[in-house]
């Protein structure tokens, strides 16, 4: 390749660090179980909630309140004053119809508590002529006021809601994909949620230019579908939807600019490790591989032939991903400074021509720990388009641990119309990304970069009869005598369970869990 021309929270754990979702009881309650009467106050344990100043009437006989969606009755705030529920339990408020007794013109505020602090606060406009569907998604709640704006009757019907089972068991989530990327124009997507049978979650999206287009509380698996506004701003923009406590990743590109060529997902399913023993008594080279198009190193991933048109892109992309579900630790050895380095390259038909040299910027999706700064990192386009690529990645020293689902590298070149139009390329055999530091270590110390499930490790802690303590964990355990100090792998690297000897207790020390 030329030269251009003219230029977790890491998962610290102490105790224990999951993130725990508890199953549900969940319904829409329609007021239509009440015994027949003309109304009658709606008695507390209705919905496994407490209720104050809510009544119920029946809506189809004429003289009753209007605003019914399921026949035949309605709840209403009694004297026109302010009403609410509540729950010993948390519970997730979905969406109700609301509707004015009365007139148009009334606005309802509802607002939500847990533990007596206020956690959401709107104001809802209703109308008379028809219910009104309000989408609350109110998450960890446990009291919901509603004030009617001015005093008055307001109807309420097909209130949706979840409530904690503190009973039952955990509940686990994963998303199809981390993240996913749209052109310039109106578009849709989808991305599934794997859920535990049973297990309530929901969605929370503040992306102004992002629309759920599905529901946004849901229960076992599922498919969210969302839609896209047009990007007209000139620039590419970026955000992320929560999706059942996950991070779903939304880029947009520009309108009005130069295209891009994405040229998809290359997944690492196994990761490549080399060590150098310098003959001449230097530092030696340990190396661990996400990329290897050589296929030399026992691992990494091969990046594809692709075609691309450089007379109307300026932009390409590329995404390195573990599998679906896991994601890739950089543990650095205690003391060392590990860097990512590597240059991945593709080449056409031979045309001799200089090199125009562009940006490359490197990208995290699902980032626990600090990133390091990929500022030397550079692009490259030929000015006869015979070649391109990643021509030189790499990044500052970094010596504490890094997780992730994948990173995304995005380069910007020159734009240079030449009128070839598509053309085929394939990549070079010596394209690669690799980890490495170096040590004066004379035997290879192993690999230091590993693929992991994404559940975050774990302990759980259990005082024996006996007086010893059992630390269970997911992950490898650590320990260190201060909470400050140098956390190490215990000695055996012991799995799943290890036991402090009751005599040993006296004895300092701290533990934690890591991938």
């Amino acid at each position: 390749m030329k030269n251009c021309r003219n230029a977790i929270c890491f998962s610290v754990l102490i105790l224990c660090l999951t993130e725990a979702v508890t199953r549900t009881y969940s319904a829409v309650l329609t007021f239509d179980e009440m015994p027949p009467a003309e109304y009658s106050r709606l008695e507390n344990g209705y919905g496994q909630l407490q209720w104050d100043n809510f009544w119920i009437q029946n809506a189809t006989n004429g003289v009753g309140y209007h605003g019914m969606v399921s026949s035949p009755d309605v709840a209403f705030n009694g004297d026109g004053g302010l009403a609410s529920l509540s729950s010993s339990k948390s519970f997730i408020l979905g969406s109700a119809y609301l509707t004015s007794a009365y007139a148009n013109g009334m606005q309802v505020r509802v607002q939500g508590y847990e533990h007596g602090f206020l956690t959401h606060d709107n104001t809802y406009a209703i109308h008379s002529s028809a219910p009104t569907l309000i989408n609350f998604n109110y998450s960890s709640v446990d009291q919901v006021t509603f004030t009617p704006l001015p005093s008055g009757i307001f109807t309420m019907d097909d209130l949706s809601l979840s409530i904690s089972d503190p009973n039952s068991t955990g509940c686990t989530f994963a998303l199809s994909s981390s993240d996913q990327r749209h052109g310039p124009g109106t578009e849709t997507g989808a991305v599934t949620v794997f859920a535990s049978e049973g297990c309530i979650w929901t969605i929370s999206n503040s992306i102004p230019w992002v629309t759920i287009t599905s529901g946004l509380t849901n229960i076992n698996n599922g498919t969210v579908t969302y839609a896209l506004d047009s990007n007209k701003s000139g620039l590419s923009r970026t955000g992320v939807v929560q999706i059942a406590g996950q991070a779903f990743t939304v880029t947009q590109f520009a309108a009005g600019g130069t295209n891009l060529a994405d040229f998809g997902r290359v997944e690492v399913s196994a990761i490549g490790h080399t060590f150098y023993d310098d003959s001449e008594g230097l530092a030696n080279v340990v190396i661990d591989t996400l990329l290897d198009q050589s296929k030399t190193s026992g691992g990494g991933g091969v990046i594809p032939a692709i075609s691309a048109n450089f007379d109307t892109v300026n932009r390409f992309v590329l995404s390195v991903s573990a599998p679906v579900g896991y994601k890739i630790v950089i543990h650095p050895p205690v003391g060392q400074g590990v860097r990512f380095v590597g240059a991945i390259d593709w080449e056409g038909t031979s045309r001799s021509a200089p090199a125009l040299c562009g940006v490359c910027i490197v990208t995290f999706n699902d980032l626990e720990g600090t990133a390091p700064n990929f500022g030397p990192s550079e692009s490259v386009l030929s000015e006869s388009h015979g070649f391109f690529g990643y021509h030189k990645i790499e990044s500052s020293a970094f010596s504490n641990d890094v997780a992730f689902s994948s990173l995304t590298i995005s380069a910007t070149v020159p734009s240079l119309n030449i009128g070839y139009g598509p053309l085929d390329y394939v990549p070079l055999l010596d394209s690669a990304l690799l980890l490495t530091y170096t040590t004066i270590e004379t035997n290879d110390p192993g690999g230091f970069v590993s693929i992991v499930p994404a559940n975050r490790p774990a302990i759980q802690i259990t005082f024996e009869p006996n007086g010893d303590v059992t630390l269970n964990f997911t992950g490898t355990l650590q320990s260190a005598d201060d909470l400050t100090g140098t956390f190490t792998d215990l000695a055996g690297k012991p799995e799943k369970t290890y036991t402090i000897p009751k005599g040993s207790l006296a004895d300092r020390q701290f533990f934690r869990a890591r991938y």
